[in-house]
């Protein structure tokens, strides 16, 4: 399987999934931040993807709506993840969020 950060991402299925920005480098203090989400039906995301350093502020959401979530502030050394924005009803029908923050 191939995965394309930002775009749609399928295996067989029918739905699409797009966001913009597909990527967010933060500095070292965090804040709150947003993408948002273009699809052929409602979405949501794998919370499994979200590592404890960022808190989703809103989560799921129909298509142009944005994927909301807050940076804490780093203290330590850079780093990053990416965060799985799903369709609702076809979770491999996706698009991956590209989240960098600067260390100390």
């Amino acid at each position: 399987m191939s995965l394309y950060f930002g775009n749609i991402q399928q295996d067989g299925t029918v739905g699409s999934i797009s966001i913009s920005p597909s990527a967010e480098y933060a500095d070292t203090p965090g804040g709150s931040t947003s993408t948002v989400v273009t699809s052929s039906s409602n979405w949501d995301y794998d919370s499994s993807t979200v590592p404890a350093w960022i808190t989703v502020t809103n989560g799921s959401g129909t298509s142009g709506q944005s994927f909301s979530y807050t940076i804490a502030e780093n203290t330590g050394s850079e780093r990053d993840c990416n965060i799985k924005i799903k369709l609702t009803s076809d979770s491999a029908t996706y698009a991956l969020l590209y989240v960098y923050q600067a260390g100390v």
